[in-house]
């Protein structure tokens, strides 16, 4: 298990295989830097979700969502309050799960304690995942009452050069509503055994692994800055947004609004990045996650083994 970071001094856990993101998300609990998204290297509906935490099962609510979705999902999600050992007050909660545990279970980091739901809290490029955040047991129902959540980020070292738009990628999947593409002349981090994009910080050149949805989404963030500034953030030589605030494990930015890409001339719904683990990488470098504007987008457009001409644009 690897520790993502530390949240009023609980140490929240995610599978070494799993992959991971703090801002790529458009709700409150990312923007205030309180919730991370663990997507197990599985990547399956009703596939199991672990315990992020040792602990005991205290609460378990189900919640009822509203009006169907686009895309099949589910007409309940979940709640699940783990009480941290010799921490009393306090409860990390995990959602999107289905409990198969029950209150007054002890758990360990790691344990199974559930599946996982396909919530229509979603987007309909949302994969499969659950949401941990830290917060007063007082607050369990309380999405913008959790703890900040301090990360584990270690600087990273910079690798590849970025080609020149437009960039030719080449299509390793094609889901209903994402594909995944692999580039070679694009700048990565590695840090340990993870990767990510590499985007940079203020006038200096400072880079950080990329946590955002572009430009879907208002907000993301930069992890594990060599150094720590502001200003613009920088993309493949483009900017992406404009620094909001800052602190030593992260970096968080405003979304340009005005970008958006293109696929062979047609425009797209937005990027997706993530941290990523060696097992998630191509070729040794993360791949591109992209979302269609309309669901079965890619169907008919790609294939896997395609090359591919992505470019951006400012409207």
């Amino acid at each position: 298990m690897r520790v993502l970071g530390n949240a009023s001094g609980v140490d929240i856990l995610a599978p070494d295989d799993a992959y991971f993101s703090f801002f790529d998300s458009p709700y409150p609990g990312h923007e205030l830097r309180t919730a991370v998204d663990i997507y197990p290297a599985h990547r399956e509906w009703n596939g199991p979700a672990f315990s992020p935490v040792d602990g005991t099962v205290v609460k378990i609510k189900k919640i009822k969502m509203g009006r169907k979705k686009q895309f099949a999902s589910e007409a309940e999600d979940y709640g699940i309050g783990i009480q941290p050992i010799d921490y009393e007050s306090l409860l990390v909660r995990v959602l999107h799960c289905r409990p198969n545990v029950k209150e007054g279970d002890s758990v360990e980091a790691g344990d199974e304690i559930g599946s996982i739901v396909r919530s229509r809290f979603f987007c309909r490029w949302t994969g499969a995942h659950y949401h941990v955040e830290v917060m007063k047991d007082k607050h369990f129902v309380r999405s913008t009452k959790s703890s900040v959540l301090q990360t584990r980020f270690k600087p990273g070292t910079l690798h590849g050069s970025f080609g020149g738009w437009p960039l030719a990628v080449e299509v390793l999947e094609v889901g209903d509503d994402f594909m995944v593409a692999y580039c070679p002349r694009i700048q990565y981090i590695k840090s340990g055994d993870l990767r990510g994009h590499a985007a940079f910080s203020g006038h200096s050149g400072n880079f950080g692994i990329l946590d955002a949805g572009i430009a879907h989404y208002s907000f993301g963030g930069l992890h594990g800055l060599a150094d720590y500034g502001s200003g613009d953030v920088v993309l493949w030589n483009t900017l992406i947004g404009l620094g909001r605030s800052e602190r030593k494990d992260s970096f968080v930015f405003d979304s340009n609004e005005r970008l958006r890409f293109m696929l062979n001339g047609d425009e797209i719904h937005g990027l997706s990045f993530f941290t990523l683990t060696r097992r998630q990488s191509h070729r040794g470098s993360p791949p591109i996650t992209l979302i269609p504007r309309k669901p079965l987008g890619f169907r008919k457009s790609a294939t896997v083994g395609d090359v591919l001409e992505l470019s951006s644009v400012l409207r």
